[in-house]
């Protein structure tokens, strides 16, 4: 089952024991009695694997689910560590026993868990982040056509500015990856040189004249988008980055507070 790992891990942080349990088949509140020695004694080949009932559990602990949970790991690590060190047919039944228990009861919480969801779909998180592969591939089509449509609106008001060294050989390999963005989004480019030399992609390059000391330009390559209109400015990328990068930088620049 798809959740069995996790409601096993599950199920020791947070379903409560019902006392019930304690009381039949040995799975007594052994935790209380001292290990036996490791030496395999004789009469363990003769014993029953089963015995009889065990007295209720104390009613504090009957009562508290956080202590009742704490016991029922500590029995747990106890029936195992002593399956290992003495593995009589005896204590290995034992520690099978209680992990049937665990195995029964995290497939009734895994039960109950999607039974609530069912119920509830508002807690089901893959309603809205699909996990099956046709949902997720129709999910990472609509996401895809959303990050389109936000990049080609920015680009009705918002221009790049692009600058860069003619002795830089990451403004040349950048240089690209810009001019593919513009022309799938349809931005416009202003392509600035700090040191007057052209690029290939960019025949139409300007001389620096003060923009990038106004923009705080530092590094190169650089690409910033600017609204003429209102002045103002979304820096994408200081270094060379990929096209997948300048958009998921302007999807978070431009993510709603």
């Amino acid at each position: 089952m798809v959740y069995k790992s996790l409601f096993l891990f599950l199920i020791l942080l947070n379903d409560p024991i019902q006392a019930g349990f304690f009381n039949q088949h040995a799975e007594g509140w052994h935790w209380y009695q001292n290990l036996p020695v490791f030496e395999e004694k004789k009469e363990d080949d003769k014993r029953s694997l089963t015995e009889p009932p065990q007295p209720s559990p104390p009613p504090t602990l009957k009562n508290d689910p956080n202590e009742l949970m704490k016991a029922y790991r500590l029995e747990m690590e106890r029936r195992l560590n002593l399956a290992i060190i003495n593995p009589t047919p005896f204590n290995v039944h034992q520690y099978q026993v209680l992990q049937k228990d665990l195995m029964t009861r995290s497939e009734r919480f895994s039960t109950t868990w999607q039974k609530n969801l069912l119920d509830s779909p508002a807690l089901d998180h893959s309603v809205g982040f699909p996990t099956s592969q046709i949902g997720r591939h129709v999910y990472l089509d609509e996401q895809r056509k959303n990050r389109e449509e936000r990049i080609k609106a920015l680009s009705q008001s918002y221009g790049l500015f692009f600058f860069y060294r003619g002795n830089c050989p990451y403004c040349h390999a950048f240089a690209p990856i810009v001019k593919r963005f513009a022309d799938v989004y349809s931005f416009d480019v202003l392509p600035i040189s700090l040191d007057g030399s052209p690029i290939a992609e960019f025949p139409n390059s300007k001389p620096d004249k003060g923009q990038a000391a106004q923009l705080g330009v530092e590094i190169v390559p650089s690409l910033f988008a600017v609204n003429p209109q209102t002045g103002h400015i979304l820096p994408i990328s200081h270094g060379m980055i990929t096209q997948d990068e300048i958009e998921k930088h302007i999807l978070i620049l431009t993510e709603a507070p």
